[in-house]
C-alpha cells in the first residue's frame, strides 16, 4: 500500500545512523487499529521530517519521556483531519483522540541485529494509553478514575496476593509498605470520584446601578460615607428611580430563584448532596455579602426615600433570604462531617460493614434537625442506598462467583446478607426514632435490595446444583469402593451437570438490568433443559434397573443407593411406582417381623439354635432382638 513512498521516507528515518523505521512500524499498527483515520494519510504525515525528527527525539533524549500523537478534524469546513504528533501534551488536545506513547524508565533502540533472547521488541518498551477525546466526551478525573480503578488497583491487589502465595512478599516492612500504597490508591481513586460529584451552584452577582456605584466609589475616596443627599437632583428622575427599581427586581428575582434551587436540585449520589449543601452554602454567603455592600444599601435607602415601599419589603422579607441561609448553615452541620467517604474507600465487606455502623450512628443528627425534610431524607437514604450496592458490586465484581469453590461463594454471601441484615436492623432503628420525632418516612425505593435478591437467586441455584453435584459423586464414591460389589451406578457421571453449569461463565450475574435479568432467566432456562435431559436419562436407567430385580431385596438395594437423588422431584415421580410396589412387600415383612417379635425368644426356633451351641440365654435374646432391630432399619429405610 505505501510502496510508493516507502523509499523517499527511508532515508529521513535513518537519518544521523539512527534506525526509527521500526518505531514508525510500530505507531502505524497501534494507531490503525484505535483511531478511525485513513491509513495513507496517516503514514504520509508520519514520514514527514519534522514528525520523524520529533519521534527521534523520543527515541534518543533521555529527558523526553512522552510522544502523543492527536487527531482532530479541521476546521476549514472540509471532512479531513490533522495528525498531529508532539513532545508534550497541551490544550489543545483535550478537544482531539489522542494516543500516548510512553517510554519504560529502561528504554533502548531496537537493533535488527541482534536476535534471540537479546532482542527486545518494541511494544516493551513502550505504554501505550489511550486518552480518547478525553476533553470533551468526559473529564481527566474519569479518564484517570477509569485507569485507576479497574488497571491499577486490581494489579496491585492480584500482586499482592501472588506475593503472599508464593511466599514473595519480603520483610514485614515491606509488607506494611506495600499496604500503605494499597491504601493511598484507595484515596486516590476515591478523590477522583468526589472532583467527578462536586456540584457548584451558580454564584449571584448584583449588578448595581451605575451612579449609586460612582457616588459610593466618590465617598469612599473622600473618607466619608454615601447618603441619598449626595444625588441631589437625581432623586427627582424617574428614570434613574425605575432603574433602581429594575436593580431591585432583578436582585429579588435571582435570589429566589437561588433560595428555590434545592427543589430542582436531583442527587444522584450521598456525595453529590454533601458537597452540594457545601457549594449552596458559599453561594449564599456570598448574597450575604453583597447585600451589606454600602451601593446595596444605599439602593433601598433611596427606594424608601422615594416612597417606593412594595420593593424594598419585597427584597428584605418576601423572598425570606435570612431563613434560608440558617436552614442552609443547619444542614450544613450534617453534612460536613458526614462519614460517605469510609464507604466509598471500602475495600472489603468488613470495611462496608464499619462504614455503615458510622454512616447511621451520624444519621441520629438529623433526627431533631428542622430545616431538612422528610422527603429530602428519604431520598438521602436511597441515595446511600445506591453507594452501597456500587461499593458492594465493585468488591463482589473481584470475585468470579460462579467459577470460585462453593464453600468460598457461601462465605461470600453470608457476608453480604449480614450487612443487607444490618441495614435493615439499623434502617428500622432510626425509622423508629424518627417517628417518635413525629417524623414519618415514605415507602423507600433501596436499590441494594436487588442485589441482595440477585445474591439470595445465585446461591439458591448454587446450592441444588452443588447438592445434584455432591449426591452424584458421593454414590459414585460408594460404587468404586472395595466393599460394592454390584456395580449399579456405572452410568452416572457430573460430566454433563458441570457442562450445563459453564452456561454461566460466559455472563455477568451481577448485571442487575432488565438485559441482566433476561441473561440469568435464559441461563437457568437452558440449563434447567441439560440438567432435564439428564434426569431422564437417570430414570430411564433406574427403571430398567428396577424392573429386572427378581425379588424385592434386589429392588430394596436398589432404591437405598439410589435414595440421595429421590430429592430432584422428576427423578422422585419417575420410581414412584415401584417405590409403591417395594413398600407393599415392606410393609408385609414388617407385618411377618412384629408377629416373629410378639412370639418371644424362647418359642422361636433361634432359641434351639442357641441352646445347641452353648450360648446363654440372655445373650441369645439379645442377639436375636439385634437381628430384628437391624432389619426394621433396613425396611423403613425404604419408605423414605
Amino acid at each position: 500500500v505505501h510502496g510508493d513512498i516507502t523509499d523517499g521516507k527511508s532515508l529521513i528515518s535513518q537519518q544521523n545512523g539512527i534506525e526509527v523505521e521500526p518505531i514508525n512500524m510500530f505507531l502505524c499498527s497501534v494507531c490503525y487499529s484505535l483511531m478511525d483515520i485513513d491509513r495513507d494519510h496517516f503514514y504520509k504525515v508520519l514520514h514527514l521530517e519534522e514528525n520523524q525528527q520529533k519521534i527521534k527525539s523520543f527515541c534518543t533524549d533521555s529527558q523526553i519521556k512522552i510522544l502523543l500523537v492527536s487527531k482532530s478534524a479541521l476546521t476549514d469546513g472540509n471532512s479531513s483531519v490533522e495528525v498531529i504528533f508532539r513532545t508534550e501534551i497541551t490544550p489543545s488536545d483535550t478537544i482531539s483522540h489522542s494516543i500516548a506513547f510512553v517510554k519504560r524508565n529502561v528504554f533502548h533502540m531496537p537493533d535488527k541485529k541482534k536476535n534471540g533472547k537479546d532482542h527486545q521488541e518494541i511494544s516493551t518498551q513502550f505504554q501505550v494509553i489511550n486518552l480518547g477525546y478525553y476533553g470533551s466526551d468526559y473529564s481527566p478525573f474519569e479518564l484517570t478514575h477509569n485507569y485507576v480503578q479497574n488497571c491499577f488497583v486490581p494489579i496491585f491487589s492480584n500482586y499482592k496476593s501472588v506475593m503472599e502465595n508464593t511466599k514473595q512478599g519480603g520483610t514485614q516492612d515491606s509488607s506494611k509498605s506495600f499496604n500503605t500504597l494499597q491504601k493511598k490508591l484507595a484515596e486516590l481513586n476515591l478523590a477522583l470520584i468526589q472532583c467527578q460529584q462536586n456540584i457548584e451552584v451558580p454564584e449571584i452577582i448584583l449588578q448595581i446601578e451605575p451612579e449609586v456605584k460612582e457616588k459610593v466609589a466618590a465617598a469612599k475616596i473622600a473618607g466619608k460615607k454615601a447618603t441619598t443627599e449626595d444625588f441631589g437632583d437625581s432623586l427627582n428622575s424617574s428614570t434613574f428611580i425605575q432603574a433602581l427599581v429594575q436593580c431591585v427586581l432583578k436582585w429579588t428575582q435571582d435570589i429566589t430563584a437561588l433560595i428555590k434551587y434545592p427543589e430542582k436540585f436531583e442527587l444522584a449520589s450521598t456525595l453529590q448532596e454533601v458537597n452540594f449543601w457545601l457549594s449552596y452554602e458559599r453561594a449564599l454567603n456570598h448574597i450575604d455579602q453583597q447585600i451589606k455592600q454600602p451601593e446595596v444599601e444605599l439602593t433601598l435607602e433611596i427606594l424608601k426615600n422615594r416612597k417606593k415601599f412594595s420593593y424594598v419589603m419585597a427584597f428584605e422579607n418576601d423572598m425570606q433570604f435570612k431563613p434560608a441561609l440558617m436552614n442552609c448553615i443547619s444542614n450544613n452541620s450534617f453534612m460536613k462531617e458526614f462519614p460517605i467517604n469510609d464507604l466509598l474507600a471500602a475495600g472489603t465487606m468488613q470495611e462496608v460493614s464499619t462504614a455503615l455502623s458510622l454512616i447511621f450512628n451520624h444519621m441520629k443528627k438529623v433526627i431533631s434537625l428542622e430545616s431538612y425534610s422528610t422527603g429530602r431524607l428519604l431520598t438521602f437514604l436511597e441515595a446511600i442506598s445506591r453507594d452501597l450496592n456500587t461499593q458492594l458490586l465493585k468488591i463482589l465484581t473481584g470475585f468470579k462467583l460462579m467459577q470460585i469453590p462453593y464453600k468460598e461463594f457461601q462465605n461470600i454471601i453470608q457476608e453480604c446478607s449480614q450487612i443487607f441484615k444490618k441495614w435493615d436492623n439499623d434502617y428500622q432503628s432510626f425509622k423508629y426514632s424518627m417517628r417518635n420525632h413525629g417524623k414519618k418516612l415514605g415507602n423507600p425505593n433501596f436499590e441494594h435490595q436487588l442485589l441482595n435478591d440477585r445474591l439470595k437467586k445465585l446461591l439458591e441455584f448454587r446450592t441444588q446444583h452443588e447438592k445434584l453435584r455432591e449426591v452424584i459423586e458421593s454414590i459414585l464414591m460408594k460404587e468404586s469402593g472395595p466393599s460394592s460389589s454390584a456395580k449399579d451406578a456405572m452410568f452416572l457421571t457430573t460430566h454433563d451437570i458441570q457442562d450445563a453449569y459453564t452456561l454461566f461463565y460466559n455472563i455477568d450475574v451481577l448485571d442487575l438490568s432488565k438485559e441482566g435479568d433476561n441473561a440469568i432467566a435464559s441461563a437457568i432456562k437452558n440449563y434447567n433443559f441439560k440438567i432435564d435431559s439428564v434426569e431422564n436419562q437417570i430414570t430411564n436407567k433406574l427403571k430398567d434397573k428396577l424392573g429386572s430385580t427378581n425379588n424385592a431385596n434386589d429392588m430394596l438395594r436398589i432404591l437405598s443407593k439410589f435414595n440421595a437423588l429421590f430429592f430432584r422431584p422428576h427423578i422422585k415421580g419417575a420410581i414412584q411406582e415401584y417405590q409403591v410396589q417395594l413398600l407393599k412387600t415392606v410393609k408385609k415383612d414388617i407385618q411377618q417381623l412384629r408377629e416373629k417379635f410378639l412370639r418371644h425368644y424362647d418359642m422361636t426356633d433361634t432359641a434351639k439354635l442357641s441352646k445347641t451351641r452353648d450360648i446363654p440365654p440372655t445373650a441369645g435374646k439379645v442377639i436375636w432382638a439385634n437381628q430384628i432391630k437391624r432389619k426394621l432399619k433396613v425396611y423403613m429405610a425404604v419408605s423414605y
